[in-house]
C-alpha cells in the first residue's frame, strides 16, 4: 500500500488527467513545474480512482490541512464540491486550462453555472487579462491573477540564431491536430501566395497531399520537440476554418485564451505568428517575440519585407523567453501573486 506523507507547507495540487494522452501535456507540465514549489500529495489522481471511497477520504484529509491548487476544468464537480466546500472555508485555487462555456457557443447557457462554480474557489489563475475581464463581466467575484503564458517542459536543444540560415523562403511551422474538423484552414493555405513561405506541418490526422511548399513532418512526442520545428523561422498560432481571420467557435476562442502551441514554439526558441485580435497578441507585442497579422493572406508579403536584423531580434528575444517558459517561470510568478493576496 502506498504511503502518503503530508508536509508542513500546507499546499497541494489535485489534478485529473491521463499521462498517456498528448492533450494532457499542459496539465502534466503544470504538475512538473509546481512540484518544486507545491508538494504534490498524489501526482495524478485519475477520474477512475476518484470513484473509490479511499481516495475521497484522502482528498478530504488534504483539504482539511492544505490550500489546494486545482487544475480546471475538473470533471467531477459534485464530488469535488462535497469534499472541498461542505461546511468549510474556501481553500481552492483554480488554475484554468479551458473554459468550455466560452470556447463553444452552443454551451452559452452554461455560463451562469460555470461562474457559480468558479466563485466557490478562493482564487483563480486565468490565462490573461482579457479572460479575467470576461470572467468579471459574467459575475466572477473571487480574486484573479494572470498566468500570461503557459510554461512548457522540454529538454530539446534550441537552435541559436548564429546557426540558423536566415533567408527566404521562411520556414513557418504549424503543430497541432491537423484534421479538417479541428484545423480546416490548413487545407486552404495551398491557395495562398506562398513564394516566400515554406510550410512545415506537425501533428496527427493530416488528410491532404504535400507540395513544393507544404511539407508534412509527422507527429511527435510533445516532450521532445523535433529538430525540424526548432529549425523553423516561425511557429503559427491560428485556428478555425478560414485563412482570412480566426473565426468559428475555436477561432473566436483565441480572443480570450492562451493557446498552448504558442508556448511550444517559444519553448523551441522560435518567434511566433499570431492573429492580431488574439489575446496572446498583447504578450507577443510587449515581448517582441513575433508578428501579429490580420489575415494569413497578407503573411507572404509581410515576410518578404521583413529585414534580417528585425528577424534576428525576434529570434534572440524568443530564445531568452524560452528560458523562462522551460523553467516554469510563469506559474511560479502567478503563485507569488497569490501569496500577495494573503498579505
Amino acid at each position: 500500500m502506498k504511503k502518503y506523507i503530508m508536509d508542513d507547507s500546507n499546499r497541494n495540487i489535485i489534478s485529473t488527467n491521463d499521462k498517456k494522452h498528448a492533450g494532457s501535456k499542459a496539465r502534466r507540465d503544470m504538475e512538473y513545474f509546481l512540484s518544486d514549489a507545491i508538494p504534490i500529495y498524489s501526482k495524478s489522481i485519475s477520474t477512475k480512482k476518484m470513484k473509490k471511497l479511499w481516495t475521497v477520504f484522502k482528498i478530504k484529509y488534504i483539504v482539511n490541512k492544505s490550500l489546494v491548487y486545482v487544475q480546471y476544468p475538473l470533471y467531477m464537480r459534485d464530488l469535488y464540491k462535497t469534499i472541498l466546500y461542505k461546511g468549510q472555508k474556501k481553500r481552492g485555487i483554480a488554475i484554468i486550462h479551458d473554459l468550455d462555456c466560452l470556447r463553444y457557443k452552443n454551451r452559452i447557457k452554461e455560463i451562469k453555472k460555470e461562474i457559480y462554480f468558479l466563485n466557490q474557489f478562493s482564487g483563480i489563475i486565468a490565462h490573461n487579462e482579457k479572460m479575467i475581464a470576461w470572467l468579471k463581466e459574467q459575475g466572477c467575484t473571487v480574486p484573479m491573477t494572470s498566468l500570461e503564458l503557459f510554461d512548457y517542459y522540454t529538454k530539446t536543444n534550441i537552435i541559436e540564431v548564429e546557426s540558423l540560415e536566415i533567408k527566404l523562403p521562411y520556414k513557418v511551422s504549424f503543430a497541432g491536430n491537423l484534421s479538417k474538423e479541428k484545423s480546416e484552414f490548413i487545407y486552404k493555405i495551398k491557395n495562398l501566395d506562398n513564394k516566400n513561405i515554406l510550410w512545415n506541418l506537425f501533428g496527427i490526422n493530416y488528410e491532404d497531399a504535400v507540395s513544393d511548399n507544404i511539407v508534412y513532418k509527422g507527429s511527435f512526442d510533445p516532450d521532445n520537440i523535433p529538430d525540424d520545428l526548432c529549425n523553423s523561422h516561425f511557429g503559427l498560432v491560428w485556428d478555425g476554418d478560414s485563412i482570412k481571420t480566426c473565426q468559428g467557435d475555436i477561432g473566436e476562442y483565441q480572443r480570450y485564451n492562451n493557446p498552448h502551441k504558442c508556448s511550444l514554439y517559444l519553448a523551441a526558441g522560435i518567434p511566433v505568428i499570431v492573429w492580431e485580435d488574439a489575446a496572446i497578441a498583447t504578450f507577443v507585442k510587449e515581448n517582441n517575440v513575433g508578428i501579429c497579422i490580420k489575415s494569413l493572406e497578407e503573411l507572404d508579403s509581410i515576410l518578404a519585407r521583413l529585414k534580417e536584423s528585425e528577424y534576428i531580434l525576434l529570434k534572440k528575444n524568443a530564445i531568452e523567453l524560452s528560458k523562462k517558459v522551460r523553467s516554469g517561470y510563469f506559474i511560479h510568478n502567478a503563485i507569488k501573486q497569490i501569496s500577495n493576496w494573503k498579505k
